[in-house]
């Protein structure tokens, strides 16, 4: 995997749970990235700090998803899919739409996911989420049971 070297004190910024490492933070890419690239942060001493993937042509390169050395595949964006979700089922009983997935604020930046009745409206906001369309697809069906 890619490890991507941050410059002297931003990886605090990344430990804070800030999901966003700008260009000009970064002091080494270690590999060859492109968009939807799932990378390491490290700190200067090699350090882990995260785990997040790749969005190219933007300011902010790396979007974190985690900050612990796991694996990032269809059970984790099933996960976070699942605790969104439950976190916020109770809103049904008063309403027909929700928003049940939040970006950021539910661990999966550049995904937002409204639900409206049976069905349900997805927003893909970056490149580099594009790359995990699928397994999001794919896990919102299986969690919401939706059209």
């Amino acid at each position: 995997m890619v490890r991507i070297m941050l410059k002297k004190g931003k990886e605090k910024k990344v430990q804070n749970f800030y999901p966003n490492v700008f260009k000009d933070e970064i002091k080494q890419i270690m590999g060859i990235i492109k968009t939807g690239d799932i990378v390491d942060l490290c700190s200067e001493d090699l350090t882990f700090i995260g785990r997040g993937y790749i969005v190219e042509n933007t300011n902010a390169l790396v979007r974190v998803l985690t900050t612990k050395e796991e694996v990032i595949d269809k059970k984790f964006i099933l996960n976070k899919i699942k605790v969104a979700y439950e976190k916020r089922k109770y809103l049904s009983k008063e309403t027909n739409c929700t928003r049940i997935f939040f970006s950021e604020a539910d661990g999966i930046p550049g995904l937002i996911v409204d639900k409206f009745d049976k069905y349900l409206a997805v927003q893909f906001r970056n490149s580099g989420i594009e790359a995990f369309r699928n397994e999001i697809i794919n896990a919102l069906k299986k969690v919401t049971k939706t059209k």
